[in-house]
């Protein structure tokens, strides 16, 4: 079955009917929208250490691959967030400076 170049339920003659109208109205005739994307962050596979600070009363993040790469949250979750920005923001850093970024480790844990 061919693909329709209009939206669903249109069709040539209803396409030149609006088209009549808008020039009619004297308006000009709106473009095609472009579609807006979500910025993608990248997903990285580092282990990531997540441990509760009673000291700090808070979810510690530590990416071990990675020295001195951690981060913090009030939450479980808010920790890891936090860990995939300081992943990002630590291999964006070590880009701009040349230094070398280590692979990501595979390890499994014993069963």
């Amino acid at each position: 079955m061919k693909k329709s170049r209009y939206p669903k339920g249109w069709n040539e003659a209803r396409v030149q009917r609006v088209l009549e109208h808008y020039e009619r109205q004297g308006k000009p005739v709106p473009r095609k929208r472009k579609r807006l994307t979500r910025a993608r962050t990248p997903v990285y596979r580092y282990e990531i250490l997540i441990y509760w600070s009673g000291e700090d009363r808070t979810f510690i993040a530590e990416i071990p691959e990675l020295p001195g790469c951690m981060a913090d949250g009030a939450t479980y979750r808010e920790a890891v967030a936090a860990a995939e920005k300081a992943m990002a923001l630590w291999i964006d850093t070590a880009k701009e400076t040349g230094r070398e970024i280590p692979p990501p480790q595979d390890r499994r844990l014993p069963a």
